[in-house]
């Protein structure tokens, strides 16, 4: 092997003592050396886990709904910068697939899978079987465990399913207070007990799924009901963390799955980034639900036997500009077909009438036109994308199409069109914010964990996706991540295998271009919104 400057510096930061040895295998992985070659520097012993190595008992996994990684400079995050000290932090963890939605997001964290394997593609889809629009994604489809039970027919994996196969009286807890679908995804269907929020005469009332119920104490606590209108930014994120720690109180699970829902309910309602004050107030208020959830491992004397995951399902662009639902239908309706419906926040899925399927290529044209579309794909098979309209930049198609894989298959849409950056299909007079798609805004998330087995003090830049979040917690906790799509991220942990770097080494460039394709295209167009001077929309009353 041939001396390079990077590796002769590992080798000696690994010697003094200043890096980890996880860190010095990724290190080597990153230089482009082969499995063999990282053998010979490493010791054949990098195959297999030190069996010393420290394994986590319990799992508190924790879900910023809609978060941007900007919003880390809104407000002090004492807690979560707490967390990041002892662990490793993802600073360009991103979504790495579509469609960028809660039900998505949350099934992908919880079962290391696509979305075109567990079968959540969104709130809604269109069923292969009976070609009818499937609604399972939202709140009537999840307060009855439909999407839960959606994740179970694919018979994929999942962290609830791997905990209960390795033992079966470990109790695994998901909870939400305005999102049920997040803790109806999070569940896989196998969770003991899934918790949630319902609104009933005026108040919001904790709740749980049909045969997912606690003990009826659990429930009855004063303190997770709230009279509406709620009076804080908090309260939605201050409710959720109040009934994961009563349901921690009572039953110590192995693995506590949590979504806090303010930084999407608020950025939605005044446009996320763009209503800086408001984003702030709920940040900090996250964090301190962060410290409060913390604490209560401290208090029960396990918190050095957990492992802490943070992270979000999807980002959030404000309404700077709009694709109407009107110039969809007109374009559909140019093209000389019918949809059978349309979704999307900051994209554009069109599902078509079966009769006129035959037509998307002519949709995705004429789509392709409207001001705030980047291009537009049609599915030209039954897993296979093509682009219906020139694009600027290769990398960029590369991305979309990249991104398109992850979610095609008998349920996917026949059309589908990027829309560039803080753009959204609504129409809204004040400030909104949106999610959904393929740009930049809409993939960036923080990813970090803390706890026994991982990496302290690492800040990566490896393209980490949710995706990756299920087998690397799995590793963490010492039970086998088999059958997901995603990867083990080595650089977490402190004694990885040599197959876990090669693994990570083999995904890294590509999806470093990938996102590097996002990340030029999303800058070029603010860019542009900066020079132009885009009108600041007026707020809504600032009220919870």
């Amino acid at each position: 092997m041939t001396p390079n400057p990077q590796r002769q510096r590992l080798e000696g930061l690994f010697a003094r003592g200043r890096i980890s040895r996880g860190q010095f295998l990724a290190g080597l992985a990153a230089c482009g050396l082969s499995a063999a070659a990282i053998e010979m520097l490493a010791g054949c012993e990098a195959a297999l886990p030190d069996e010393s190595e420290a394994v986590a008992a319990y799992l508190c996994l924790i879900v910023l709904d809609g978060f941007r990684p900007d919003y880390l400079k809104l407000a002090e995050m004492p807690a979560f910068q707490e967390l990041v000290q002892r662990g490793t932090f993802y600073e360009r963890a991103w979504v790495g697939q579509i469609e960028s939605e809660t039900p998505t997001g949350h099934a992908t964290i919880s079962t290391g899978s696509l979305p075109r394997h567990d079968g959540v593609i969104g709130f809604e889809w269109r069923d292969p079987v009976t070609r009818r629009e499937v609604l399972d994604g939202w709140e009537q489809g999840a307060t009855l465990g439909r999407l839960g039970r959606e994740i179970e027919r694919t018979h994929v994996n999942s962290i609830p399913q791997a905990i209960k196969r390795s033992d079966p009286s470990a109790v695994v807890v998901t909870a939400s207070s305005e999102k049920v679908y997040a803790a109806d995804a999070m569940s896989a269907h196998a969770a003991d007990y899934v918790l949630y929020h319902r609104l009933s005469e005026g108040a919001i009332i904790p709740s749980a799924l049909p045969g997912r119920q606690p003990s009826p104490d659990v429930l009855t606590k004063p303190a997770l009901t709230r009279q509406l209108p709620l009076q804080s930014f908090t309260d939605w994120d201050d409710v959720s963390t109040e009934l994961a720690l009563e349901a921690f109180s009572a039953y110590r699970p192995k693995a506590l799955m949590l979504n806090l829902p303010g930084t999407d309910y608020y950025g939605h309602m005044f446009g996320g980034p763009a209503s800086p004050g408001v984003m702030s107030t709920v940040v900090s208020g996250q964090d301190r639900n962060i410290g409060r959830v913390v604490d209560a491992y401290r208090k029960a004397g396990i918190l050095d036997q957990t492992l802490f995951v943070v992270t979000a399902d999807h980002g959030m662009v404000p309404n700077h500009h709009e694709v109407g639902p009107d110039s969809i239908e007109a374009a559909v309706d140019g093209a000389g077909a019918s949809y059978l419906f349309h979704t999307g926040g900051t994209a554009k899925y069109i599902y078509l009438l079966d009769r006129d399927r035959k037509r998307a290529s002519y949709v995705a044209r004429e789509v392709a036109r409207l001001p705030g579309v980047v291009s537009a794909y049609y599915r030209a098979g039954a897993n296979h994308y093509e682009r219906a309209a020139p694009i600027h930049d290769s990398a960029l198609d590369d991305a979309f199409r990249h991104l398109l894989g992850t979610f095609s298959g008998p349920s996917a849409p026949d059309v589908v069109a990027p829309y560039r950056e803080s753009t959204i299909g609504t129409s809204y007079p004040q400030r909104y914010g949106n999610h959904g798609g393929l740009s930049w805004g809409a993939q960036a998330i923080p990813l970090l964990f803390a706890g026994p087995g991982v990496s302290q003090g690492v800040r990566s830049k490896m393209s980490a996706r949710c995706v990756d979040i299920a087998p690397t917690v799995l590793r963490l906790l010492g039970l086998p991540s088999t059958g997901m799509d995603g990867v083990v991220l080595s650089d977490a942990i402190s004694g990885p295998t040599r197959d876990e770097v090669t693994g990570q080494a083999g995904l890294e460039v590509s999806l470093h271009k990938h996102q590097g394709a996002l990340i030029g295209q999303s800058e070029m167009e603010q860019q542009e919104d900066r020079m132009r001077g885009i009108r600041r929309l007026p707020m809504s009353p600032l009220r919870p």
